[in-house]
């Protein structure tokens, strides 16, 4: 679970064994703001799917595994499509899953999450 600090709220379900992303709610949609990094275009990497590291989730109760966390949430609408934005983080590396195009920076933190409109799927 993600809450944002100034609101939102977004539930993101991992595999327990392989920390795969395997889905996204939006529950509350944060407030609007931010946008993408004004940096080069970070690498796009096709037909991948993110893995989170789940070895610092051993304290979790395996019966409810739920992982809370709170960071600066906000949302923006593009022609290309809805972009949430996580952090202030650089993101370095994007990962095209379907639709939805996940941000990554260097330290591996997530950036965003870019749900692409149909015209702009590659």
């Amino acid at each position: 679970m993600i809450s944002g600090s100034s609101g939102g709220y977004l539930e993101v379900r991992v595999h327990p064994e392989s920390g795969q992303l395997m889905g996204l709610t939006v529950i509350d949609l944060p407030p609007e703001g931010g946008g993408l990094d004004s940096v080069p275009e970070p690498e796009l990497l096709g037909g991948v799917v993110p893995v989170f590291d789940i070895s610092e989730w051993e304290d979790v109760d395996p019966a409810i595994r739920i992982v809370r966390k709170t960071v600066d949430l906000s949302h923006v609408r593009l022609p290309e499509g809805e972009l949430l934005t996580l952090g202030g983080a650089v993101t370095a590396v994007e990962a095209s899953c379907g639709p939805v195009v996940v941000g990554v920076s260097h330290q591996s933190e997530l950036t965003h999450f870019w749900f692409r409109s149909e015209s702009t799927e590659s």
